[in-house]
């Protein structure tokens, strides 16, 4: 069993920038129906247990936080402030690959990241399920561990 440790917060902007203003995703709002452990509205049970695990190591985060790159408007699952550094981490979590549809755009989104200068593990994280293999939550503590703890 992972040790949860609470990670350092050292400047005071660390600790209200998950809770400032932001803008977020305006589209099917009536979608967001699990809560986390925090009681933040998320499109699925997935990401309630990212963001349920993230509040549990009080990292800051924004749900659905806009993202422009290039001229377009994107949506992140979750944007992280790493507490250590202060750098903006992207969480994308695709919970439906098993549908071809949703595999090919994320597909594409996923290069789009890739083309646009992020990097798994350095300013990005992705998770993927399926029906048969579900987000497990020992390997999202387990994530979390190795990008913002160690």
């Amino acid at each position: 069993e992972l040790i949860r440790s609470k990670v350092e917060l050292p400047p005071e902007e660390n600790i209200s920038w998950g809770s400032e203003e932001f803008t977020s995703n305006p589209y099917h709002r009536e979608r967001l129906i699990v809560k986390t452990s925090q009681g933040h509205m998320v499109r699925s049970k997935s990401e309630a247990i990212i963001g349920s695990a993230l509040e549990s190591y009080q990292l800051p985060y924004r749900y659905e936080c806009a993202l422009q790159i290039g001229n377009k408007n994107y949506f992140p699952d979750f944007t992280i402030k790493d507490p250590k550094t202060g750098e903006i981490i992207i969480w994308e979590h695709f919970g439906m690959m098993d549908d071809p549809e949703y595999s090919s755009n994320a597909k594409n989104k996923i290069s789009m990241y890739l083309d646009s200068g992020y990097y798994p593990l350095k300013n990005i994280i992705f998770t993927y399920e399926t029906k048969e293999m579900p987000l497990d939550a020992k390997m999202v503590n387990e994530l979390i561990m190795m990008r913002f703890i160690w």
